[in-house]
């Protein structure tokens, strides 16, 4: 008489085992830090935004100085790596 396999080997006998990488650990690490990072910074701060004061959340501020920051330095490297592309094609 023949046995039936179980379930699971049926499931893993087609796909191999995903393993976890480095990059997947290090992005956990950052993920939980950043999360840590905004629990301990809901004080409440004064802000001169460019349409008058408010008292913000700090991490709000810092998540939009972050943001700000990030989109002028993608700029920076977009607009280098045209002028990179430009002078290749004279």
């Amino acid at each position: 008489m023949a046995t039936r396999s179980r379930a699971g080997d049926l499931e893993s006998a087609g796909k191999p085992r995903r393993k976890i990488t480095l990059a997947q650990i290090g992005f956990l690490i950052a993920l939980a830090l950043m999360i840590v990072f905004a629990v301990v910074n809901l004080d409440k701060v004064r802000v001169n935004w460019i349409f008058g004061t408010w008292n913000t959340p700090l991490i709000l501020a810092l998540a939009v100085a972050f943001v700000l920051g990030a989109g002028a330095g993608a700029l920076a490297v977009r607009q280098r790596g045209a002028r990179k592309r430009k002078a290749q094609t004279r």
